[in-house]
């Protein structure tokens, strides 16, 4: 199998992911917090997403599959949600947009993963 080809030219992708995907939450939060309607329930399940946003600077991949869900259903809710503001609805449909995108250019700078070869597998640490 041919090495995959250097991406230096995107490696301030993944930076620039993780800063447009928490300043979006922090953001959110902070607006939340200022109407001050939503239940606290709502403010903490956002907070989830710190952690992923550090997870994605450590190329973990589970991170990277977290957030990109999580950018898909956030533009789900800012297309489908007439309760919100339209100033509110296009800033959330901008900032995952662009979520989404840098995450996709930053996804060949994620190092690739491998099953072990079959029958490599040791039985005895069932």
């Amino acid at each position: 199998m041919e090495p995959r080809p250097s991406h230096d030219s995107r490696a301030w992708a993944l930076p620039a992911a993780v800063a447009v995907l928490a300043l979006e939450n922090t953001a959110l939060l902070a607006a939340l917090l200022f109407v001050g309607s939503a239940p606290p329930a709502i403010s903490a399940f956002l907070l989830i997403k710190f952690p992923f946003c550090v997870g994605l600077l450590h190329r973990r991949h589970g991170a990277f599959l977290f957030l990109t869900f999580w950018e898909a259903c956030v533009i789900v809710i800012a297309l489908l949600n007439p309760t919100l503001a339209l100033g509110a609805r296009l800033g959330l449909l901008a900032s995952a947009t662009t979520g989404l995108g840098l995450l996709g250019m930053s996804l060949a700078l994620f190092p690739e993963t491998r099953l072990p070869p079959a029958g490599t597998v040791d039985p005895s640490r069932n």
